[in-house]
């Protein structure tokens, strides 16, 4: 599951409130600071609806200046390369 994430303002003191706060999650396993329509891109691993529904109350939306969530169910990996070496 992804999850996009848009702040409130884009200060300093959000983005590392946020940033901290994301990093702490243990649903977490890969977040990403974005150049886009939102500002964070997360890949979480919830292992249901309703565990994800908890995620997003309990955590998500209690974490300051969040504005807007957006998540995208992935269906199936169809390319995955390992980092390239130098």
């Amino acid at each position: 599951m992804m999850v996009q994430v848009s702040m409130d303002r884009h200060n300093d003191k959000r983005f590392s409130t946020a940033e901290l706060a994301i990093r702490n999650l243990p649903e977490v396993f890969e977040a990403h600071l974005c150049a886009a329509e939102f500002d964070f891109l997360i890949k979480i691993s919830v292992k249901d609806t309703r565990e994800f529904e908890q995620f997003l109350k309990q955590k998500i939306y209690k974490i300051p200046g969040i504005k807007n969530v957006r998540s995208i169910l992935c269906i199936r990996d169809i390319l995955k390369e390992v980092e390239a070496q130098s």
